[in-house]
Formats: structure tokens, C-alpha cells, sequence
């Protein structure tokens, strides 16, 4: 058994990579390897990355230091879906219009202005950026990107509990957008 917890130990270490800004982590549960990736994000002063809730969440979670998931007025994570087929999944364009689509399907009073003129990254690529409220409780800026070649669409996603949080946490965010590569 030790023999076998040491060479999952050396695999998981050879999976954990980072590439072009998407991390990838391969994680032993039970007698299972199941692989996660995310876009890596910096973390600003006064935040922490909550590394078990990010593999709940398949995300990269970053929390106001001190605050849990259930009382943080204010959550900031990315996600990156993997596009290996890249024709069945549609362009870019298509990604992140379906993804607001379905929020606005499944999401009573949801309201969706576009950033005029988007948010840019640390390459100077500018990101599909929306402002997203709905039923008075939830207030979320989310921008899209695309990574290494159209392989992976990318979600950048600030949730607040309240018009006051939403306000405050926005310049961390979105210096968390302009950091990143």
C-alpha cells in the first residue's frame, strides 16, 4: 500500500502543470485519478485560493481571507472548459452566448449588460465581459476567454451577495482579469 501511495504521489506531481495559464491537477480520491483544470489566478492581498472547495467546485476559488463559501459577501473563482472537439462545440462566439442563455433560462428577473468595450487581459486580449443581476440577491461580472489555440474557453467570475459588495470587491476583480496571461 505505501509503495503504491508513493507512486501516486509521483504521478500526481508529474500531472500538476501549468500551461498557458491553465492549471491542471490530478488528484487521487479513493482508488480513482481524476484530473481537474482551471485558469491560474493571481491572488491579491486580503484573498486566499481554498484549494478543497476548488475541487468541489471544479473551479479555482478564491475567498476573502477569513470568510468561508457560505458567508463570503463576495466569491471570485475561474473555470476552464476543456474544447477538444472544436467544431461540434461552435465558435467562441457561441460558447459564451449559450452560457448566458442558459442563465437567463434558468434565472427568474435575470438582467445581463454587456462591459462596454470589455476587460482586457495581461496579453492586451480583450474578454467578453457581462455585468449579471438577478432577482435582487445576486450581483456577478463574468468575462470569457479562449486559451491555447481554442483547446480551452475560460470563465473569470466575480459573485457578490449585495450591490455594496459587488461594488467594493470590483477593482480586485478585475485586477485579477488584467493580471491575467
Amino acid at each position: 500500500m505505501k509503495k503504491f501511495m508513493l507512486v501516486a504521489a509521483i504521478i500526481l506531481a508529474s500531472i500538476a502543470t501549468v500551461s498557458g495559464e491553465i492549471e491542471r491537477v490530478g488528484r487521487m480520491e479513493g482508488s480513482k485519478m481524476k484530473l481537474y483544470w482551471w485558469p491560474k489566478l493571481q491572488i491579491p492581498k486580503g484573498w486566499v485560493h481554498d484549494e478543497e472547495l476548488s475541487f468541489d467546485k471544479s473551479s479555482n476559488m478564491l475567498l476573502p481571507k477569513g470568510k468561508t463559501f457560505n458567508d463570503a459577501p463576495t466569491l471570485i473563482y475561474g473555470r476552464a472548459f476543456y474544447n477538444k472537439d472544436k467544431v461540434a462545440r461552435g465558435s467562441f462566439k457561441d460558447f459564451y452566448k449559450d452560457d448566458l442563455d442558459t442563465m437567463r433560462k434558468n434565472t427568474e428577473n435575470f438582467q445581463i449588460t454587456q462591459v462596454k468595450d470589455g476587460l482586457k487581459d495581461a496579453k492586451g486580449d480583450v474578454l467578453p465581459t457581462f455585468d449579471c443581476h438577478y432577482n435582487g440577491e445576486t450581483y456577478d461580472e463574468i468575462c470569457y476567454g479562449e486559451e491555447e489555440g481554442g483547446d480551452y474557453r475560460t470563465m473569470i467570475i466575480m459573485s457578490s451577495t449585495s450591490k455594496e459588495a459587488f461594488a467594493k470587491d470590483l477593482p480586485t476583480y478585475r485586477q485579477i482579469v488584467a493580471s491575467y496571461k
